[in-house]
């Protein structure tokens, strides 16, 4: 199938991007584009969407009150993400950050917007969203699982940050 994703721009012409380049479906490059188009959270999803936004915060620190028996009740064994960095880390790694870093700055300094959930499947959903801290913004998604106790059925089983490249 020959068909163009939305996300990604039409095939380039001769004129030389200037914008990072991504391939197009046909493999040739193109401008990359500042944003996908927004996938709003059905709103039958958005109450789930709400739950799991306020236990991201609870295992990656980004509120004074993370603690590591959070992120035992949030995080699957065998949790990985990719960081921002573009390193790779498991749930281990995780956790031992969590207990050396100190609670985060108020609000005003990490800022989280545009949530969206995504149901992959009954059991599998993807939370997605911009942080946005003083010294860089990323986009974030966290795959969260429903395979916990009733108390805290959903768990995080995968997350990844992409730093956003200034002006998009």
């Amino acid at each position: 199938m020959n068909e163009a994703s939305p996300c990604l721009p039409p095939a380039a012409d001769t004129a030389a991007p200037i914008a990072p380049t991504v391939p197009t479906a046909s493999g040739e490059s193109g401008a990359a584009p500042a944003r996908c188009a927004d996938r709003p959270t059905p709103a039958s999803l958005q109450p789930l969407c709400a739950a799991l936004a306020a236990l991201e915060p609870l295992y990656h620190a980004a509120c004074p009150q993370a603690s590591l028996a959070d992120f035992d009740r949030c995080v699957a064994d065998g949790f990985w993400e990719i960081g921002a960095s573009g390193l790779r880390y498991d749930r281990a790694w995780a956790r031992q950050a969590l207990a050396q870093r100190p609670g985060v700055p108020p609000d005003a300094h990490w800022r989280c917007e545009d949530w969206q959930l995504q149901a992959l499947t009954s059991d599998l959903m993807l939370l997605s969203y911009r942080l946005i801290q003083p010294w860089r913004t990323s986009e974030r998604i966290t795959l969260w699982q429903r395979c916990g106790p009733p108390a805290q059925p959903w768990l995080a089983v995968f997350h990844q940050g992409t730093p956003v490249l200034s002006g998009t």
